[in-house]
């Protein structure tokens, strides 16, 4: 799809700024709805809004984005997860 931006961040690059979790930032074309942040756990979710709450995870995205390899190497990355897999079960 056109407007998905796929970026993988290898294990062996250690840790980063979602490490303690997956998160997503809802945004909304129409000006009237905020952007929000949507965190979901086995038995519960999250939405946060507050300003300070967006800017923390907006920054954190802006730092995965970085440190992870350009979109460009997403699909190399991608085989290579599944190449290892694969030979890890015994997938010919």
């Amino acid at each position: 799809m056109p407007n998905v931006t796929l970026q993988v961040v290898p294990f062996e690059l250690g840790g980063h700024a979602a490490s303690a979790g997956a998160f997503s930032i809802l945004r909304f074309p129409e000006e009237d709805l905020p952007n929000k942040v949507y965190i979901e756990h086995l038995d519960s979710s999250l939405y946060l809004d507050k300003p300070e709450e967006l800017d923390q995870y907006t920054s954190a995205m802006e730092a995965l984005c970085v440190a992870a390899p350009p979109p460009s190497q997403t699909p190399d990355i991608l085989a290579k997860i599944r190449k290892d897999f694969e030979a890890s079960v015994g997938v010919l």
